[in-house]
């Protein structure tokens, strides 16, 4: 975070630029609760950038967005110059029982992204979580995608309305891919259409039997409904686990204190 404070010192932005750095988060994000209840720090904040970490080394993988997050695909396409993300990880991660201070920053409304390295993880919380292990190259790709994404933020419009949800993966780190996650299913009917035509033909040049076809097909749905299914319980998992932290956020609240 200081490496990209000194990097855009004499740069101009159209949005200010805040850097904070909080401590307490294994202790229950004290550092960014705090944040977020002491008014007059968190004015005007719209967007946030988090780094964190569940290992020593490792690629700065894009692992987490907040909801919403479309009109953030551009600027992360553009931006990032070697960029390792995927929709996947967020959904494996919302299922898992851990948060990061963008879970905070999340419940208060801001947008934002999250990057991690997740890479030996034998050494996280461990004495072996040292500065002796930090891994120099994580390092820089951290602070190469952070230093990116704060141009990128800094010189956005953050008021802009928030248009739904997209789905988006790297491709081999040399650029994003991505699309409104409301395009999915018709991409997926599109797809279907494609295999037909193409089993009709084979059909007809006899290269296969019309029984193989059906079984294909066949197949293909089942595995749809599968994914449906498991879809759906991780779904109905995630939303519990939601409503578990949502009670637990009721119950406790903190304050700022001033040493």
């Amino acid at each position: 975070m200081l490496e990209v404070a000194r990097a855009i010192r004499q740069e101009h932005f159209r949005n200010t630029i805040l850097f904070v750095i909080t401590d307490g988060e294994e202790d229950g994000l004290l550092g960014a609760e705090a944040f977020i209840a002491d008014a007059n720090a968190s004015r005007g904040v719209a967007a946030v950038i988090n780094i964190d970490n569940r290992g020593t080394s490792g690629r700065s993988y894009l692992f987490e967005t907040s909801r919403q997050n479309r009109w953030l695909m551009p600027l992360i396409a553009r931006g990032l110059p070697r960029p390792m993300a995927s929709s996947f990880f967020f959904n494996l991660y919302e299922l898992l029982p851990n948060d990061t201070d963008l879970t905070v920053f999340k419940r208060a409304g801001f947008a934002g992204i999250n990057f991690g390295a997740l890479g030996r993880v034998a050494h996280y919380h461990t004495p072996l979580d040292n500065l002796q292990h930090v891994t120099p190259s994580t390092v820089q790709d951290h602070g190469d995608h952070v230093l990116a994404m704060t141009r990128m933020l800094a010189n956005t419009n953050l008021g802009q309305s928030k248009n739904g949800d997209a789905v988006f993966f790297d491709l081999l780190s040399l650029q994003m891919v991505w699309w409104p996650q409301s395009w999915s299913l018709s991409m997926a009917v599109v797809a279907l259409v494609i295999l037909l035509i193409g089993a009709a033909v084979r059909v007809r040049n006899r290269d296969i039997h019309a029984r193989a076809i059906t079984l294909g097909v066949a197949s293909f749905f089942l595995t749809v409904i599968a994914a449906a299914a498991i879809g759906g319980l991780l779904a109905s998992l995630a939303s519990l686990r939601r409503q578990r932290r949502h009670g637990s956020h009721n119950r406790v609240r903190w304050s700022p204190r001033c040493g």
